[in-house]
């Protein structure tokens, strides 16, 4: 069963727009314990912007923003509609710098906010507009080849959209733009589940454990050298429990594996939810449990705003725009913004030839 014309654009909207949601409710914890986030909100809380905590570091974005992670995959989306594919690393990488410098200028930035040190560090070396690959690869080695933050993962969703139909171009578009700044094989592998999982999704295919199966085998591909790395891995995407990830143990919140397993987690749940009711089940239904799963994770805190930004792209992708919350979509502060890229986006996509490879 494939995916009608006529949705496949809600699928897309709701990946892109699912991700924009997490992420901007999801500052509303980030960088807190779970003992903090519940001490502020309550055990029980519902996240609304109108409840942030007033501190300075949510105070650097507007009500309704989104944060570093939708910004970095409207950058893509940009360089997808300049350039088509196969993507350029160094299209990417000029509109990354750009946006570090000044941010979205027509948006009232004045430069990029919250950026990682990754990714700062490597849009500054001294390689980076000549060959990013190799300044990511230089500055992952300067770090004795440890680091491997999410900073990739959350702006990638998108890169399963532009050749959908063609698992391997995905697999090709992801790494292109992931490691433009985080060349560690385990952010290659969290990209590559992700996007893959928004290609299969845009394909029509029923999420079975087949198809589980097989993205976890795309993913696990990037780590075939790193034996103890696919066994980290694939246990965070085991995790019978949110809590199990401990999202907010400090040092490691911003670590990869934690980010991609919680959203593995989460959109898990959502496809079993969807399993165990019929076709028939009404939209409300399934819109509150995306807030119910979105919330329980951002109440995990830690890097809230990243886990959810990619549990909100898997599970909105899966779901489609017209279920996703429409009060908060009201209340995302760009939302017409991105909107009009999006529109470019589904346009570009549904005029390509319809043939799907394996």
């Amino acid at each position: 069963l494939l995916i009608m014309v006529s949705s496949f654009g809600d699928h897309v909207r709701g990946c892109i727009f699912g991700q924009a949601i997490g992420d901007a409710l999801g500052l509303g914890t980030e960088f807190l314990t779970r003992d903090q986030a519940i001490a502020h909100y309550g055990l029980d809380a519902t996240m609304t912007f109108k409840r942030f905590l007033k501190d300075r570091h949510r105070l650097s974005w507007a009500e309704g923003d989104w944060t570093d992670d939708t910004d970095q995959m409207a950058l893509i989306l940009e360089s997808y509609l300049a350039t088509g594919t196969p993507l350029s690393a160094r299209d990417f990488a000029a509109r990354l710098k750009h946006w570090v410098e000044h941010g979205f200028p027509e948006l009232g930035d004045e430069h990029g906010c919250g950026i990682g040190q990754t990714v700062f560090s490597v849009v500054q070396h001294e390689l980076f507009g000549i060959s990013p690959h190799e300044a990511a690869l230089r500055v992952w080695e300067l770090g004795k080849c440890k680091a491997a933050p999410n900073g990739a993962v959350m702006r990638t969703c998108v890169t399963g959209m532009f050749n959908y139909r063609d698992i391997k171009q995905v697999i090709d578009d992801t790494l292109c733009i992931s490691r433009v700044t985080h060349a560690d094989p385990r952010c290659s592998a969290s990209c590559v589940l992700v996007a893959a999982t928004v290609a299969f999704i845009l394909q029509g295919v029923k999420i079975n454990q087949d198809v589980i199966a097989r993205i976890l085998a795309l993913a696990l591909d990037q780590l075939q050298d790193h034996p103890e790395h696919r066994d980290e891995l694939l246990q965070a995407l085991s995790a019978s429990s949110l809590a199990e990830l401990e999202l907010d143990k400090a040092p490691t919140i911003g670590y990869t594996v934690k980010c991609v397993g919680a959203a593995w987690f989460c959109f898990k749940e959502m496809v079993a939810f969807l399993d165990s009711h019929t076709l028939q089940q009404e939209d409300a239904i399934v819109t509150n449990k995306f807030r119910q799963i979105l919330n329980d994770l951002i109440m995990q805190a830690g890097d809230a705003d990243t886990n959810a930004a990619v549990a909100g792209s898997l599970m909105g992708c899966l779901i489609g725009y017209h279920r996703l919350p429409q009060d908060i979509l009201s209340q995302l502060k760009e939302h017409r913004w991105l909107e009009e890229k999006v529109d470019r986006l589904i346009h570009r996509i549904e005029d390509k030839p319809d043939r799907i490879r394996p």
